[in-house]
């Protein structure tokens, strides 16, 4: 594990939720690479970007060890991404 201060780049793709049917919100799985990286196993408040558009966010333990990311439909817009595409 490193620093709360480290920045970490990697690439994942855009999942869509199984439930709810129909959400407007996408989720990306961080690479274990880059999770491990993280000062902890448990939530961790971020500050980056997606497919350079800036984020403040907190990533979620994915109950493997790695973590999980919530992508919000303005930021999906703003971004100009949809499901199933990797992003960095």
């Amino acid at each position: 594990m490193t620093q709360a201060s480290a920045i970490i780049h990697c690439k994942a793709t855009l999942l869509e939720p199984a439930m709810p049917a129909g959400a407007s919100w996408l989720f990306l799985v961080l690479p274990m690479a880059a999770s491990y990286r993280l000062p902890t196993r448990s939530m961790v408040s971020v500050t980056g970007t997606v497919a350079g558009h800036p984020l403040q966010a907190t990533l979620q333990p994915d109950g493997r060890g790695g973590h999980w990311l919530t992508i919000e439909r303005a930021l999906q817009q703003a971004a100009g991404v949809c499901a199933g595409q990797t992003v960095a």
